[in-house]
C-alpha cells in the first residue's frame, strides 16, 4: 500500500464519517500536489476495490459522488 492510500485510510479513520469523493480528490490534491484529479479518483477506486474502504455505491450523491467511510 503506497503513501496516499494510507493517507486516504487514516484521513477516513479521523473522520469516522463517510465522506464524499469530492471531498477525499480535494484532500489528495492539497497534501500530494503531484497528483493529478484522474490518479486521485483511480487511487479511492481501487481501494474500494480492494475493499480497504467501503463505498456507498450504487447509491451516489450530489454531482454523482460516491460516500466512502472506512470499514
Amino acid at each position: 500500500m503506497n503513501e496516499k492510500e494510507k493517507y486516504i485510510i487514516e484521513y477516513l479513520k479521523i473522520n469516522k464519517k463517510f465522506v464524499i469523493s469530492s471531498e477525499l480528490i480535494e484532500v489528495l490534491e492539497k497534501n500530494f500536489p503531484d497528483i493529478t484529479n484522474a490518479n486521485a479518483r483511480k487511487i479511492i477506486s481501487n481501494l474500494s476495490k480492494k475493499k480497504e474502504i467501503s463505498s456507498s455505491s450504487p447509491i451516489t450523491f450530489s454531482n454523482n459522488n460516491y460516500a466512502y467511510a472506512y470499514k
